[in-house]
């Protein structure tokens, strides 16, 4: 007689007791009469609807029971769980907002508990453990996104989630989140290509250079260490002097404060990732590689671009993939130093001790990185098989 054990996937059992944790005993929505003061929390339990606490509980328990079958047979029902734990959070947290801060106490705030983010966060976690090594290909991979995405226009484009704080802020400052967001792309984005086309040609030369290669990266090294708000203010003063000596700077921007040190320093933190993946990629090619291509009558030039860099194309954009995520979180910092970005919806809320404003600032930064990071992955995936063909 054959006995066969039950293996249980640990993530999705985990996932499912935190989220029962949250449901019962964090709070999920908070409440203050206006901004300023401090808010109440409230759990689930507490809001007084018997069915909501009962529908978290059972999506979670549902979770729990997915987590003693096998992984390959649940994963559509499991995506389907979670969106719909999705679904209900903020159908719930919509709810909460229009009755205790409506239309008829405009002053109100009803703020997104501590309960609210663990659901949510055991839902995205559950959600891309489901998904992982599964879809190659560059549509069932974004799917991980897109549904959650189009769950969130519905109910924010139906004026269903209008009351919450973090809705409030953002109405009250549209034109200047959409300025600010096209400031903090334009900063990271720009910054990074900067340093792709030095880092590049410098990791090349660090390689063929090995005399130069322990310099090299002890300097790159030391500048990653610096703390991105240190750096930021070591470069006032210099970039600052520049622009009294020459006038033209001043006329375009280039001053100790502004976009000038912002993209400066995210250029310097950028080369590191980008310079080490460029040496390690040619380090790994071997050496039986580059003989062929001499024995066919290739000169350096030739072996370099038709060669060795379509070889470690995907290591390059790695490194690539790596500084462009960092950059997007360090833009952020950049706004103490009147650059502009997200971070100065951070930095707003945290003067003002205002949970959505800071909220404003935070939630979209990580989203763009997300995004950049899962992008940045479906190229490297989608580039390769072509190479190889």
């Amino acid at each position: 007689m054959q006995t066969h054990s039950v293996r249980v996937e640990k993530v999705k059992f985990s996932a499912a007791l935190l989220g029962i944790a949250a449901c019962l005993l964090a709070d999920f929505m908070s409440f203050s009469p206006n901004r300023l003061a401090a808010g109440e929390g409230v759990s689930i339990p507490a809001l007084g609807i018997w069915w909501e606490t009962l529908t978290i509980l059972g999506f979670c328990l549902g979770i729990g029971f997915l987590s003693f079958l096998p992984k390959q047979r649940i994963r559509i029902a499991s995506l389907l769980l979670v969106n719909s734990l999705i679904a209900v959070l903020l159908l719930m947290a919509g709810q909460y907002a229009n009755r205790v801060a409506g239309l008829e106490n405009p002053y109100a705030r009803a703020s997104l508990g501590l309960g609210f983010w663990l659901l949510m966060f055991v839902a995205i976690v559950v959600a891309i453990e489901s998904i992982q090594g599964r879809e190659k290909n560059l549509f069932g991979r974004l799917t991980l996104l897109i549904i959650p995405l189009t769950i969130f226009l519905t109910f924010f484009l139906s004026g269903h989630l209008d009351h919450i704080s973090l809705l409030k802020e953002f109405y009250n400052r549209q034109d200047r989140f959409v300025e600010e967001t096209w400031k903090h792309l334009l900063l990271a984005y720009s910054s990074v290509g900067l340093s792709a086309l030095v880092g590049i040609p410098l990791g090349i030369l660090l390689y063929k250079k090995p005399v130069l290669e322990s310099r090299g990266f002890f300097i790159l090294n030391i500048i990653q260490t610096i703390p991105s708000i240190a750096l930021f203010g070591l470069l006032i003063a210099p970039l600052a002097y520049l622009s009294n000596q020459f006038g033209w700077l001043q006329t375009i921007g280039f001053m100790g404060v502004g976009w000038a040190p912002a993209v400066i320093a995210l250029f310097l933190y950028a080369l590191l990732p980008i310079v080490r993946n460029t040496y390690t990629g040619f380090k790994s090619i071997d050496a039986s590689i580059r003989e062929a291509a001499t024995g066919m009558g290739m000169n350096a030039r030739q072996i370099l671009m038709q060669i060795e860099l379509p070889l470690i194309s995907p290591i390059i954009m790695n490194g690539i993939r790596i500084a462009v995520v960092q950059s997007v979180g360090n833009t952020a910092v950049a706004a103490l130093i009147g650059a502009g970005g997200l971070g100065i919806f951070i930095f707003q809320g945290l003067g003002q001790a205002a949970t959505g404003l800071i909220l404003l600032g935070a939630i979209p930064t990580i989203i763009i990185a997300v995004f950049t990071d899962l992008i940045m992955h479906l190229s490297i995936e989608w580039l390769q098989p072509r190479r190889k063909s």
